[in-house]
């Protein structure tokens, strides 16, 4: 017996679905759409039979980046979107405060204080002081005479930012009262001829500047110098220069322990599995301390250190254990952190909470891992 089949066309969503990766319906008629990394659309048809998509879950903000903010009791990160600040419980999964601050292009934090500094698309600095994990304060605002604010590093009393027209600004940041002061701008006619590839405040102040002299580079690209500058009362900056031994890719400074004056640099080689170790002295020496071959199996992305060292490429992330200061080699063991899914690109790991490890993947998600 030949049955034939009739189907008719209800519907047709005329729309971009590039990101819905399946359609569900139920008993009830109802369909819905499915959209990466995990919004869930339900199919609507108006009365014209114009039909469209409207959100019911909303979930999977871009994460532009994230600190883990010293002086909280509670196991949480302050994750940035381009709307705002959000403190995420990593024990229980739930969002414990928001701040809108619209725009949010850059953030950094305290080294010892729940202080955190955003910077903004219409150039804008805002001060927020966590009380608690839940309470967060705006203790105040510089509105800022400069391009958009594209980087930003904060450190003690001092921040330093950059602007989308490339320049380097040093900021005051005053507790008694709160207050913020444009202090000077890196006007040196040497920053605009050269390829600014990253930049990080350290005790001093001292700023370091990792530059490569091609200016045609194009982003990420690598540093193959050290400028070095350092400015006291009167505003008057010093620089001094240091040509690294190999091309680097990727930096990042120990937070302080003990002597300010040391300061270690960790930075990984562009484009191999290796990361050498550098020591900056009170004397402005930089010293050439080790060279260590990792265990990845791609190209080292990032480094980045706290009570052990951890690297991450697209093969997963690779944790360094520490040995004593007065052994032969810096590091004893090392280990991956299983990640468990297909290839990812990290864009930052954090060692936190007694070793519990935090990453954002791809712009889109914060993972835990739990040693």
């Amino acid at each position: 017996m030949l049955v034939t089949l009739f189907f008719q066309v209800e519907w047709e969503l005329e729309a971009r679905l590039h990101e819905v990766v399946r359609f569900l319906s139920n008993t009830n008629g109802e369909a819905y759409a499915e959209r990466r990394p995990g919004h869930i659309d339900q199919v609507m048809i108006d009365r014209s039979g114009a039909v469209s998509l409207e959100c019911v879950v909303p979930t999977g903000r871009p994460v532009f980046t994230f600190r883990v903010l010293p002086g909280l009791k509670e196991e949480c990160v302050c994750a940035m979107y381009d709307d705002g600040l959000a403190m995420l419980d990593l024990a229980k999964g739930h969002t414990l405060c928001e701040i809108p601050v619209p725009g949010s292009t850059a953030m950094g934090n305290h080294r010892s204080l729940a202080l955190v500094a955003v910077g903004t698309l219409d150039a804008r600095i805002v001060l927020i002081h966590f009380e608690r994990a839940n309470l967060p304060h705006v203790l105040c605002e510089l509105k800022l005479e400069t391009a958009a604010v594209v980087g930003l590093d904060f450190n003690d009393s001092w921040l330093v930012f950059q602007d989308q027209a490339k320049s380097l600004h040093v900021v005051q940041v005053d507790t008694r009262p709160h207050k913020l002061t444009h202090y000077f701008e890196l006007d040196q006619p040497g920053l605009a001829q050269v390829f600014v590839h990253t930049f990080l405040l350290a005790d001093g102040p001292r700023l370091m500047v990792f530059i490569n002299r091609n200016h045609s580079l194009k982003r990420p690209g690598f540093a193959t110098e050290l400028w070095l500058y350092n400015w006291g009362k009167d505003r008057r900056l010093h620089r001094r220069e240091y040509v690294l031994p190999r091309e680097y890719g990727f930096f990042c400074v120990q937070p302080p322990v003990g002597r300010w004056a040391v300061i270690e640099i960790v930075a990984t080689e562009y484009n191999s599995f290796n990361f050498d170790q550098f020591a900056l002295n009170e004397r402005d020496e930089l010293q050439w301390i080790a060279s260590t071959k990792s265990g990845h199996f791609s190209y080292i992305l990032g480094v980045g250190m706290t009570k052990h060292l951890v690297t991450w490429s697209l093969g997963g992330i690779l944790v360094h254990f520490k040995q004593h200061k007065r052994a032969k080699k810096p590091f004893m063991i090392c280990r991956f952190l299983n990640i468990g899914m297909q290839t990812e690109f990290i864009l930052r790991v954090k060692e936190c909470f007694n070793s519990k490890w935090v990453s954002s993947f791809n712009w889109m998600t914060l993972f835990q891992y739990i040693n």
